[in-house]
């Protein structure tokens, strides 16, 4: 709710005087609604903001002077050491036995360096048996698990809201990414021009279908949903991917959206299935 939806004779307005950290923006006018609550002296006021979409970075941009510091992901021995003092917290004072490396390692690097999911996952697998099934199980139900374990219902709920922050054109655009393998690398002109064939991209004056689509899919990137890989001479984006868990919740949802349904080898036809 903003000040304009506030009765002014109601509202009181407490300055902030010290550093504040507000996490997760998803509202794009945000700052509209705090700074009038910014002291105006020379002793500075700092806020830190946290949030997933460069639109808000931007709008923050058009009153004050802001600083964004883009996070990377872990390193893969930063990674590496998060997750064995997740997993291994209670056991093996925190290194990863000789018989689970090379799946702790193929788990790791599905969690592509992001601290959360790291965490999350590392700290379900402290509550279980330290045995390649139940290592190998959660490995291929990674999906599965995403929808139904409390240990990982941060990932999904972070990973969701993104999702559902999303307008209607743009959720059909990310469900496609559904389309292609785990961890592949997308072309972006054939991407943009299967989006066009499917229906996802509509008209907008005499504005080319394929320069709409283009800005779709910059506002994916611009929302931290598609992950850059390769970039034109001219600055344009060539490849890109999504994360492979976001793939997880994209394939999660498109079944329960009836986005598509691909054939097992014991399905013939989709005789039944509409």
């Amino acid at each position: 709710m903003g000040p304009s939806s506030i009765d002014p004779q109601l509202m009181t307005v407490r300055p902030i005087s010290s550093p504040n950290f507000t996490s997760s923006i998803w509202k794009i006018d945000f700052w509209e609604d705090i700074k009038h609550a910014l002291l105006d002296n020379s002793k500075g006021c700092r806020i830190m903001i946290t949030t997933r979409k460069w639109e808000v970075v931007n709008f923050c941009k058009k009153s004050s002077h802001v600083f964004a510091h883009q996070l990377q992901p872990l390193p893969p021995e930063k990674a590496w050491d998060l997750f064995c003092k997740r997993a291994f917290q209670f056991h093996f004072g925190g290194q990863c036995p000789t018989e689970l490396e090379k799946l702790s390692h193929e788990i790791v690097k599905k969690c592509q360096g992001l601290p959360l999911a790291i965490t999350a996952i590392g700290g379900l697998l402290s509550t279980k048996n330290e045995t390649l099934f139940e290592w190998r199980n959660l490995h291929e139900n990674l999906g599965f698990e995403l929808g139904r374990n409390p240990h990982l219902a941060s990932v999904n709920k972070v990973l969701s809201l993104s999702f559902e922050d999303l307008p209607y054109h743009l959720k059909s655009c990310l469900l496609y990414f559904g389309m292609y393998p785990e961890s592949f690398g997308i072309q972006c002109t054939r991407l943009i021009r299967q989006w066009i064939a499917e229906g996802f991209v509509k008209k907008i004056n005499d504005k080319a279908l394929e320069d709409i689509a283009r800005e779709y899919l910059t506002r994916l990137i611009n929302r931290s949903l598609v992950q850059v890989l390769k970039i034109g001479y001219g600055g344009e984006v060539k490849r890109c991917r999504i994360h492979d868990l976001l793939h997880e919740i994209i394939l999660q949802k498109m079944e329960d959206l009836s986005f598509y349904h691909g054939l097992s080898k014991e399905e013939s036809s989709f005789e039944g299935l509409t």
